[in-house]
C-alpha cells in the first residue's frame, strides 16, 4: 500500500531574526526533495547551545547567507526516511536516520519533515534511541573533527595499547565532553573492549 505524503506540515519558524519571541508554530508546505536529497519524517530534533546565535542572525552574517523567510531552524535531528531522491542509493524508505541540516535553505529539523542531503545523513546505530541520535549529530562530528584534525589521529595510525586509548579518551573529553569520543575512537580503530576498560578507569586527567 502506497502512503500518500502530506502536502503541508507543522513547523517552528521565524519570519525575522531576533529573540525567542520570533519563534512561531505554523503550517507550511512540506519541502520538495531533489535528486540527492532524503525526506525525513522528524521524530526528534536536537536543541543546541548555538541555536540562539542562529536565530539572532549570527550565522547568516558570519557566512554571508541571505535567508528566505520563513526559516525553519534545527541543525540536527533524527527520524524515519519518508522518501528519497532519484540519485540516492545508500538509504531507503523506512530507514531510521539522523543527521545535520545546518543552514539548509529548505529548513531544519524543527518541523514534521526535513529535506536533507543524503551525505548529511546516516543510519541510526541499533543501540541508540531516536532521541539520543537526534542530539548526537553535531556533537559527534565535533568530537570526530577534534580527533581527526586537531589531534591528527587517523584510522590505521592509532596505537591500540591501553596507554594510547587512555590518551585518546582524555583528549576527546577535553575537546568535546560528552560529545561522542567513545564512538569516534571506535571509528578510528579502537577496540570496544579496551574503550570500555578505559571509560571505567578514566575519572580524571591524572596521566596528562
Amino acid at each position: 500500500m502506497t502512503r500518500t505524503l502530506n502536502k503541508t506540515m507543522k513547523a517552528v519558524v521565524i519570519d525575522q531574526f531576533g529573540g525567542i519571541e520570533t519563534l512561531k508554530t505554523r503550517e507550511i508546505p512540506v519541502p520538495e526533495v531533489d535528486a540527492d536529497e532524503v525526506l525525513v519524517r522528524v521524530e526528534a530534533a536536537g536543541v543546541g547551545v548555538w541555536d540562539p546565535f542562529e536565530r539572532e542572525g549570527g550565522f547568516a552574517k558570519e557566512f554571508n547567507v541571505k535567508p528566505t523567510f520563513p526559516v525553519v531552524l534545527g541543525s540536527d535531528g533524527a527520524g524515519i526516511v519518508e522518501a528519497v531522491g532519484s540519485h540516492v542509493r545508500g538509504l531507503n524508505q523506512g530507514d531510521r536516520v539522523y543527521g545535520i541540516s545546518f543552514l539548509n535553505p529548505k529548513g531544519g529539523f524543527y518541523a514534521q519533515y526535513a529535506a536533507v542531503k543524503e551525505n548529511s545523513l546516516s543510519r541510526i546505530p541499533g543501540q541508540l534511541t531516536t532521541q539520543q541520535a537526534a542530539a548526537m549529530a553535531v556533537d559527534a562530528v565535533t568530537a570526530l573533527a577534534g580527533l581527526d584534525s586537531t589531534l591528527g589521529l587517523k584510522k590505521r595510525r592509532v596505537d591500540i595499547d591501553l596507554r594510547s586509548q587512555r590518551r585518546c579518551w582524555s583528549h576527546g573529553r577535553s575537546i568535546s565532553q560528552p560529545h561522542g569520543c567513545t564512538r569516534a575512537c571506535r571509528r578510528l580503530g579502537e577496540r570496544r573492549r579496551r574503550i570500555r576498560e578505559t571509560s571505567r578507569r578514566t575519572q580524571s586527567h591524572r596521566w596528562l
